[in-house]
């Protein structure tokens, strides 16, 4: 029965644009005006996505919804998911910039690296 009212009353499908990874046009256009947040959203993976579309299919006022999707480009053009606990956040922040900091050292001729950088 309750299938059956989910039929009825549009549900049983409101999420299919959502499981194909279907980006509204709001959406779409915001991320195309920031290239590095659509590079960085087209990398995340797809359940990263699908959280954030549902977030933007699910807004009930269109004030909501413009919101939400200035929030999730910011955070794509950081290369931060919807969904990436701020401790995850801050743990690949970290790892990037040992790798950046490793990789200047590396640069480095011997007689100048410092001891933090052998």
């Amino acid at each position: 029965m309750s299938v059956e009212r989910a039929k009825a009353d549009g549900s049983w499908i409101s999420l299919d644009a959502v499981e194909a990874l279907i980006e509204p046009d709001d959406f779409r256009d915001a991320l195309d005006e920031t290239p590095a947040a659509r590079q960085n959203n087209d990398a995340f993976p797809p359940g990263a996505r699908k959280i954030a579309l549902t977030w933007i299919y699910a807004a009930k006022r269109v004030e909501t919804r413009a919101q939400r999707i200035a929030e999730l480009v910011r955070l794509a053009g950081l290369n931060v998911r919807a969904n990436e606990p701020r401790s995850a956040t801050e743990r690949r922040r970290a790892k990037e910039k040992t790798r950046t900091n490793s990789t200047a050292a590396a640069k480095l001729s011997p007689g100048m690296r410092t001891r933090s950088s052998r």
